[in-house]
């Protein structure tokens, strides 16, 4: 398991119009990014202390606090409370390894795409992070994200939405 959080700067509201970054180009272009905001990264179990959940905790602001919890699935936590994504079933798993970090891209990629940090987004954000997952562990290494195309993400994306009826 593990846990990135994040304190909007811009929580609830639409992406600004300026660059990402200088030179951005392309549909993300225009997301804020992290621009005013920050990310507690908990880098530890232990209780308390650098790199805790209760030093990310005790931080002030706005809190979005994501936890992957591997073939268990991925828990939200944000001002609208609780929302606890499974991960998307699957007959068998051929290699986990970068599953976590899929998910990260996924989830991350997903709320650029939206240009807008929400309760709804970042559910939206969390079974997409968890569908491209799946299709991660399906071959070893990158070998399957190499051959996948949207149809296949948006047609799995969709079936899980069902199962999980959010």
């Amino acid at each position: 398991s593990s846990c990135f959080g994040l304190i909007p700067s811009t929580s609830g509201r639409r992406a600004s119009r300026s660059g990402a970054f200088p030179g951005a180009v392309g549909w993300a272009a225009h997301t804020p990014g992290g621009r005013g905001g920050k990310i507690l990264r908990v880098t530890t179990l232990a209780a308390d202390g650098p790199g805790s959940f209760a030093e990310a905790l005790a931080a002030p602001g706005p809190r979005i606090v994501v936890i992957k919890r591997g073939e268990h699935g991925a828990l939200l936590f944000d001002e609208e409370g609780v929302f606890m994504a499974p991960a998307f079933p699957l007959e068998e798993v051929q290699d986990p390894t970068g599953a976590g970090d899929t998910f990260a891209g996924g989830f991350m990629g997903s709320l650029a795409r939206e240009g807008f940090v929400g309760s709804e987004t970042l559910r939206r954000a969390m079974i997409f992070g968890s569908t491209l997952a799946s299709f991660c562990v399906e071959q070893f290494s990158v070998d399957r994200m190499r051959t996948l195309e949207m149809g296949e993400i948006y047609a799995r994306y969709s079936l899980f939405r069902s199962l999980t009826r959010f």
